[in-house]
């Protein structure tokens, strides 16, 4: 399945962002981890920092940002449907880093507004 580059309002999808081959958004599967929606991306690009990754995810109505690497596979946090997956750059120009600010922004913005309203 490859990725949707239109931001999905159902919540039983992944959003998969940053340097992967191909973002966007993943049905989201019990029997995948953050490893099996990386492949489906279409793996990291040859600038993805894969010890600086993100996870966006919804608990108890708040906005939780989880931090982590591929140094120990074994560490990787779950990953639940409405959650969002961000692939930093290992070397970000200042464009770059203004326009990961302004996606990380958009995506839990985006993500706020379809909770408000019921979605």
């Amino acid at each position: 399945y490859e990725g949707n580059n239109s931001v999905s309002a159902d919540r039983e999808y992944i959003h998969v962002l940053g340097e992967v081959l191909s973002p966007g958004a993943y049905p989201f599967s019990s029997q995948f981890d953050i490893l099996a929606y990386l492949t489906e991306a279409g793996g990291p690009t040859d600038r993805a920092d894969l010890s600086r990754m993100t996870l966006l995810s919804r608990e108890e109505g708040e906005l939780r940002q989880a931090q982590f690497n591929f140094d120990d596979v074994r560490t990787l946090p779950g990953i639940q449907p409405g959650d969002t997956l961000i692939i930093h750059s290992s070397n970000p120009t200042g464009l770059e880093r203004g326009t990961g600010v302004a996606a990380s922004l958009a995506a839990v913005l985006s993500s706020i507004g379809l909770i408000a309203i019921g979605l």
